[in-house]
């Protein structure tokens, strides 16, 4: 496991109650750290709130809060989702490179290629 500045097994000794194990899940997790989100995106899915959601979010605080608490999750598990299909298609490459024998740079330039070239270009 890496920490925010690459470093391996440095977030295990800052944060060590984060691997969720069979003994520990009833425990609430752990607050993320404040360099975990420094665009505050993991509640985006929050601020969508549709008009009745949002009357009786303003009647019930806690109601509010759980709305947001759902919302930071479903972010979670999109970034989580996102992540691994990254590592899906780098993994891909990897294979194309394998097959073919040449940099997928050579196979693919329009994905390599800077877009203000691709505009201004006329060849693309």
């Amino acid at each position: 496991m890496y920490d925010w500045f690459g470093r391996p097994g440095v977030t295990i000794l800052v944060y060590p109650n984060t691997a969720r194990t069979p003994q520990n899940t009833a425990d609430p997790p752990l607050p993320l750290p404040p360099c975990a989100d420094p665009l505050s995106l993991y509640d985006f899915y929050g601020w969508q709130t549709p008009p009745m959601v949002e009357a009786v979010g303003k009647a019930d605080p806690e109601y509010r809060m759980r709305w947001l608490a759902f919302n930071r999750n479903e972010m979670e598990a999109a970034e989580i989702k996102n992540g691994r299909l990254a590592m899906l298609g780098i993994t891909g490459f990897a294979f194309q490179e394998a097959f073919w024998g040449t940099p997928v740079v050579d196979q693919t330039p329009i994905l390599f290629t800077p877009l203000w070239q691709l505009l201004f270009s006329g060849r693309y």
